[in-house]
C-alpha cells in the first residue's frame, strides 16, 4: 500500500450506511478508510440534519458500524417515528 508523512491524511475509501427504521431513513454514516489501516466515521441525523462523529479511530470495521449504530439509536431514541414504529412487531 501507499504512505503519506501525515498518518490519516489520504482516504481511499468511503462506504455509505443508512439506518432504516420501518421504511424510513432515519440517518446515514460513512466508514472512511485511510492508508494507515485507520477507520473513521462520521454521520448525519436526516430529520434534525445533525452531524456527528464519535472523534474515534477503529481497526475493526465491525466495531465501527457498531458504534456508529450504536450512536444513532441514542440520538433518535426519542423521535415520534421511532416511538410509533416501537409499538409493532415486525
Amino acid at each position: 500500500m501507499f504512505q503519506s508523512k501525515l498518518n490519516g491524511s489520504v482516504c481511499y475509501e468511503v462506504k455509505t450506511y443508512r439506518y432504516v427504521n420501518a421504511g424510513k431513513n432515519m440517518a446515514e454514516f460513512e466508514l472512511m478508510f485511510f492508508e494507515d489501516g485507520g477507520i473513521g466515521t462520521q454521520g448525519e441525523i436526516l430529520s434534525t440534519k445533525e452531524n456527528f462523529s464519535p472523534g474515534q479511530v477503529y481497526k475493526n470495521i465491525d466495531e465501527a458500524v457498531q458504534d456508529m449504530i450504536d450512536i444513532i439509536e441514542k440520538k433518535l431514541k426519542d423521535d415520534e417515528w421511532i416511538k410509533k414504529t416501537q409499538q409493532y412487531n415486525f
